[in-house]
């Protein structure tokens, strides 16, 4: 199956290039959405956290976005260790929603295709530059 990368800033139509795809039946994955999901649901990623920022890391099933955020955002080696932990997760998810898929091809958006190397995992490539 092909798999074709979507990306592009704020504003810049990913999400209306999306709804086409979606309304002609072309399977669609969005990192972003499924990022937040697995942060949430995997055993892997919250351990991996939990023994990286400590306990308040999550409350009850969530992760506490807050204090993640005042620990990872102001200390780039955290942020990066923070982002591998989740993005080899995303990263193997979308090996294994590929596999599931029937068709030619199928669409992955994520803002960070390049910044990831997620440009790796597909075929081709479109970045949506906003247009003014």
């Amino acid at each position: 199956m092909k798999v074709v990368g979507l990306t592009g800033g704020i504003g810049s139509g990913k999400t209306t290039i999306l709804s086409m795809f979606l309304d002609l039946g072309v399977p669609v994955y969005i990192a972003d959405v499924e990022a937040k999901k697995l942060t949430n649901t995997s055993k892997v990623i919250r351990k991996k956290i939990i023994a990286l920022l400590g306990e308040n890391s999550y409350l009850k099933t969530e992760i506490n976005k807050k204090y993640v955020a005042d620990m990872i955002f102001n200390d780039d080696e955290l942020l990066k260790k923070v982002n591998k932990i989740i993005h080899s997760k995303v990263a193997n998810h979308f090996k294994k929603w590929v596999d599931k898929q029937n068709g030619l091809y199928c669409i992955k958006e994520t803002a960070i295709l390049f910044e990831t190397a997620s440009y790796k995992s597909v075929s081709y490539t479109h970045l949506r530059a906003h247009e003014t």
